[in-house]
């Protein structure tokens, strides 16, 4: 179990306490700008200043949220009047789903409950061990925070005391992926020296696990060894030396997309499940590497740790590194090379995630190590890589590694403007999906992988080059989606045209990003459409949320209009004025005009026709000109 710890101060800051009459927790007054603001002291600093949290006149905290600052002892003082206390209004809260959901919603809004307590006055952050915080009580658990034995094997809420150096900073960022890891919800209240923790028997095992190991994390992510309560929550990954440094410097983007933890076995680790055929047999004619040259050799003795070998070249005996010796003459010397000079990496989480992030960590490990997983000769054994050495019959998700030729899809298209639609695949599927060299891996069930392949053919087929395009992204390129109304994973939504314009690439990213779908326009799908009229796919593997990103779209034209400003009538913003007499006045007035219509292209402008009473178009620098929007709108 977690034990509590009291704050522990230097002899330097406990000097200052004494000689200042001030301790932590203290409720002072510091000054700022000739005026004096209600704090709380946190801590004293080796220098001689006074560490506070400090509230606003009102005797709130700054965006609720509080807020720190370091003062000189000149300029704190004890409290000369109590903090105005601001009312809480107190009401009832009806909760309605499963019973995890209104657990975990429940403590979500006890914990926030408290935090808007502790801001205006009316709770109390510092509380002694064994005493019960605000949300504790809302939440009507036990004095000792334990979950009751008739509820041990349900979802529970239990509470513990956390140690202060995994209360703030980089500790809390740890607690914070322990709840993602374990499925669990952990809020941490006011003051980080609480935490209520929410989840069924299981996953609050695996989270008390998890949490009593965090400390015992060096700087690096190393660590000696996962807990058995963890093993179902983790994945092995060789990592060659000659790859670490460019996995380290993405470590913290991927365990943030992956919503995973990834740790570091000790050097020498064997992960679990693994041939030894990179062991390079006695005997074997290698070269070795001495003060940066190659030399003939013959391996005397192999291991993991280091490799034995007799020089050519005077028959002597010597002790060389791993990744100091290279075999001859073979097509993936370099990869046996790598693969025997590695460290072990541990990935915590939902088997998904760690499919997510065992991808992530391959593909940085190509760009230090060419082909380590990418060449036809490593394809068997990423697969077992990836699937932790187990038969795929035994894991919920497969690996498949596919040539992108013959998909048919533009490797450098998806590392550049396609990327964007890459991203959005693999959240709606969802579907752990990575280009490694001229490959497409993807870790899924078949039907999610199936899909995957779809997406990223559609997003190609309708965007690519779509700039060129007379009508733009909302034309559909060559996509034609035949099936798309009998299909259970695509939602077709049809848009009049002067709605459709609004949907640019932008756009699409933002409500992609924001529902976890996958939106592209296409021609229609062999039927007709009626004049004016586009059709916007929007496709993914959740119901609910791709009617939420119909209803985004359908909303994007009011909701942009609301944003920035009414769209004009332009004839009636011309009857105001003087009728503009040449390019440079149309030029001059096109926002006043037109304000809040579609942008144009580069260089195009509007100008309305004085007979016609219709707008057209103009592209300045060769007078040409047409009535066609759809010929010069901004996609």
């Amino acid at each position: 179990s977690l034990k509590s710890q009291k704050p522990s101060m230097t002899s330097v800051q406990a000097d200052l306490s004494r000689q200042l009459d001030l301790s932590i927790g203290q409720a002072v007054e510091v000054r700022y700008d000739h005026q004096w603001f209600h704090a709380t002291v946190v801590s004293f600093t080796e220098h001689g200043t006074v560490m506070a949290d400090y509230f606003r006149v009102d005797g709130s905290l700054p965006d609720c949220e509080g807020g720190e600052i370091e003062a000189g002892a000149v300029d704190v003082r004890a409290a000369q009047t109590p903090r105005p206390k601001i009312r809480v209004d107190s009401g009832k809260l009806i909760l309605i789903g499963e019973r995890k959901a209104r657990m975990c919603a429940r403590l979500h809004a006890a914990a926030q409950a408290e935090r808007r307590a502790v801001a205006t006055g009316n709770a109390n952050p510092l509380y002694r061990q064994g005493e019960q915080t605000m949300a504790e009580e809302m939440l009507g658990m036990p004095e000792d925070g334990q979950v009751p034995e008739e509820e041990e094997m349900g979802v529970a809420v239990c509470s513990f005391e956390l140690p202060p150096e995994t209360a703030t900073g980089p500790g809390l960022q740890r607690l914070n992926q322990a709840a993602s890891v374990t499925d669990t919800v952990l809020e941490v209240l006011p003051g980080g020296r609480k935490a209520i923790l929410c989840g069924d028997f299981e996953e609050r095992q695996r989270a008390r696990a998890l949490l009593e190991l965090l400390p015992k994390v060096g700087h690096y992510g190393d660590i000696a060894s996962i807990p058995i309560e963890l093993q179902d929550l983790t994945s092995h990954l060789r990592v060659p030396n000659a790859a670490m440094q460019a996995v380290r410097e993405k470590q913290k983007d991927i365990e943030m997309e992956t919503g995973s933890l990834m740790l570091w076995l000790p050097s020498g680790s064997v992960a679990p499940n693994r041939q030894t055929e990179h062991l390079i047999p006695n005997g074997a004619y290698v070269e070795a590497q001495y003060r940066g040259a190659w030399h003939n050799a013959t391996v005397v003795y192999s291991s993991e740790q280091s490799i034995q070998i007799s020089w050519e070249y005077d028959g002597s005996l010597d002790e060389v590194e791993p990744d100091q010796v290279r075999e001859k003459d073979t097509s993936n010397a370099a990869r046996a090379a790598w693969l025997r000079s590695h460290r072990v990496m541990v990935v915590l989480g939902q088997e998904k995630q760690r499919l997510e992030c065992l991808l992530r960590v391959m593909v940085a490990s190509e760009k230090p190590c060419p082909g380590l997983w990418s060449s036809d000769d490593a394809l068997e054994e990423a697969q077992i890589e990836v699937l932790d050495g187990h038969d795929e019959t035994d894991c919920t998700y497969s690996l498949e590694i596919t040539p992108l030729a013959s998909l048919d899809l533009d490797s450098a298209w998806f590392a550049g403007p396609g990327c964007v639609a890459f991203a959005a695949a693999e959240r709606a599927i969802p579907c752990a999906m990575q280009i490694l060299g001229r490959k497409l891996m993807l870790a899924g069930t078949e039907d999610e992988r199936s899909h995957a392949k779809e997406y990223l053919s559609w997003a190609q087929l309708s965007r690519k080059g779509f700039e060129h395009s007379t009508v733009g992204l909302r034309g559909g390129g060559q996509l034609d989606v035949t099936d798309a109304d009998m299909r259970d994973d695509v939602l077709p939504a049809l848009l009049p045209e002067d709605q459709a314009v609004w949907i640019t690439l932008e756009r699409i990213a933002e409500i992609q990003r924001e529902t976890r779908t996958f939106l592209v326009f296409d021609q229609g799908g062999g039927s007709s459409l009626e004049t004016g009229m586009r059709r916007l796919l929007v496709a993914g593997g959740d119901d609910v949320r791709r009617m939420q990103a119909a209803a985004r779209v359908r909303e994007t034209q009011s909701g942009l209009q609301q944003v920035s400003q009414p769209r004009s009538d332009p004839l009636a913003v011309l009857s105001t004025m003087s009728w503009p007499q040449n390019i440079n006045e149309w030029g001059r007035l096109q926002k006043t005009i037109w304000a809040g219509h579609p942008k144009l292209k580069p260089g195009w402008i509007r100008i309305m026709s004085k007979t016609k009473q219709q707008e057209y178009y103009m592209r300045v620098a060769d007078k040409q000109s047409t009535f066609d929007l759809n010929q010069v709108i901004l996609t």
